[in-house]
């Protein structure tokens, strides 16, 4: 069950919203290794993840649009007054990104972070798919991905 209450099925919208997101018991294996090999730890924290994850426009993901709320068309029109908008509204903005709250939003960033790590080497672990690892010679980097929504 979603905190909102709707339901996923696995195999029916299941997979169109799942994202892994590193284990518990996986945090504590990684903190360990640091402290057993003397390793530095290093935590990044992307701001407004969700919403720089770019939204590539399919058959199975239609294009997302929002109402403009007024204060923005306000904005707009005085920012831009020599542009004389069609119609009389309500107008529509076509999202180019996903938004906080998106069922998809959480999959979508890690196929993506997927790719870029991929991108410098980097592969998912068989155990823990939020865990990325990179082995060469006696150097390693691992990176465990972790999302709150």
């Amino acid at each position: 069950m979603c905190l909102n209450g709707s339901k996923q099925e696995k195999g029916i919208d299941y997979d169109e919203s799942y994202s892994p997101t590193g284990q518990y018991v996986s945090i504590c294996i990684c903190i360990a290794l640091a402290t057993a090999l003397d390793l530095r730890i290093y935590a990044l924290d992307v701001d407004n993840a969700f919403q720089c994850t770019p939204k590539v426009d399919n058959q199975e993901d239609p294009p997302t649009f929002i109402t403009m709320p007024p204060l923005y068309l306000q904005w707009f029109q005085d920012r831009f007054p020599k542009i004389k908008l069609k119609g009389t509204g309500p107008f529509v903005l076509q999202m180019l990104n996903f938004m906080q709250g998106n069922r998809k939003a959480g999959r979508a960033f890690h196929i993506l972070i997927k790719a870029i790590l991929g991108q410098i080497g980097l592969s998912p672990t068989s155990v823990d798919k939020a865990v990325f690892v990179w082995i060469y010679k006696e150097d390693y980097i691992v990176i465990l991905i972790s999302k709150t929504d």
